[in-house]
């Protein structure tokens, strides 16, 4: 489904340069021939302007580098933050939520030697296809700019990707957690309901299960903070009572004080405790 509010990064190249066509000679010809001789073009390939499009109005094919990008942008934002989409497509998905539309071209002014030989054999024109498309992919953009304020990133593949890293720092687009905050909210809950559970009862296995579960999910009236430091100054000193209990037994089982099926029995009965707790050895939680 479309958001009409904007992707936050929207990848786009001109049309002649997104086709996926089985015959070369399609690219070679729109990156020489003039405007005046795309029927030939029309001719020999007659649904060659017939892109393949996504349900949700993304492009189905476009140039290798924009492809890197996105995934480059996919992993770090995540799936909804990118999108790929022709030119005529850019209305579609440039919004307020916008921050950068980046464009992969070749020759955007067909002011190459070769594009520019090529096409004066055919008439007074040097202007190639492919610079023709390139000037419409602009002009989209330019017309999205007139309702909607956003960078606009050219270069090719290896351009986009010796600036990408600077140019995201100096827009500081930060990822805003929602699963962390998703998460904060539950355990936020999940402890108040455990809490609410044990109003009433003063006994002392009651208050060791209502510190525990202090420690495991924070205090309901700390803060985001708070409830964190509370949770691993709660895992740095169970993890060490249990090392220490761990230490014990092996040197008993050393000396042999005990004996292998005492000790096994221990260790499993210490296994049950760490687990219980929501943290291994190595400091870090359970799945």
């Amino acid at each position: 489904m479309i958001d009409t509010s904007g992707v936050p990064f929207v990848l786009t190249a001109p049309l002649t340069e997104s086709v996926d066509h089985a015959g070369f000679f399609i690219q070679m010809s729109l990156a020489s021939i003039p405007e005046w001789m795309e029927w030939v073009i029309d001719k020999k390939y007659p649904s060659w302007r017939n892109v393949p499009t996504n349900t949700d109005g993304s492009a189905g094919t476009a140039p290798a580098g924009l492809r890197v990008l996105e995934a480059v942008l996919v992993r770090e934002f995540g799936r909804d933050h990118v999108v790929v989409c022709y030119p005529e497509q850019l209305p579609l998905f440039v919004g307020d939520r916008t921050r950068i539309v980046a464009v992969s071209t070749h020759n955007p002014l067909g002011t190459t030697f070769a594009a520019g030989v090529y096409a004066s054999i055919f008439g007074t024109s040097r202007e190639p296809l492919n610079a023709l498309y390139a000037r419409r992919m602009f002009d989209m953009i330019r017309q999205c700019r007139q309702r909607h304020a956003f960078s606009v990133v050219l270069g090719t593949l290896v351009l986009q990707g010796l600036t990408l890293g600077p140019l995201l720092r100096a827009l500081d687009l930060r990822d805003d957690d929602p699963v962390g905050h998703e998460v904060a909210t539950a355990r936020e809950r999940a402890l108040r309901a455990g809490l609410e559970r044990l109003d009433g009862d003063g006994s002392p296995v009651a208050d060791a299960v209502r510190q525990e579960f202090i420690a495991h999910l924070g205090s309901v009236e700390a803060d985001l903070e708070e409830g964190e430091a509370r949770r691993f100054a709660h895992r740095d000193i169970h993890i060490a009572a249990v090392q220490a209990a761990r230490d014990v037994v092996l040197g008993m089982r050393a000396n042999e004080e005990i004996g292998d099926d005492a000790f096994h029995q221990l260790e499993e009965e210490l296994d049950w405790i760490e687990m219980a707790s929501g943290w291994k050895e190595d400091g870090e939680p359970d799945d």
